[in-house]
């Protein structure tokens, strides 16, 4: 995507979840997404869009992404 895209931390996924998807924008599937945020070498957490919440999991897993940006 170029420079200055990345993953969201679990805290910025928190504020997406309460300013934009739950007010149903944003265009989100109704999944987990993968966060920049490290557990240990092979776990990181993701955010689920049905509870709101961060899990840990395995990096092996297949999630959805979704870039942010400073602007």
């Amino acid at each position: 995507l170029g420079d200055g895209w990345r993953l969201p931390t679990v805290e910025e996924f928190e504020l997406i979840f309460s300013d934009l998807f739950q007010k149903g924008k944003g265009n989100f599937q109704i999944s987990y997404y993968w966060t920049c945020d490290e557990i240990m070498d092979d776990t990181a957490w993701d955010f689920y869009f049905v509870a709101g919440k961060a899990y840990g999991y395995f990096k092996s897993e297949t999630y959805y992404v979704r870039a942010v940006r400073y602007i």
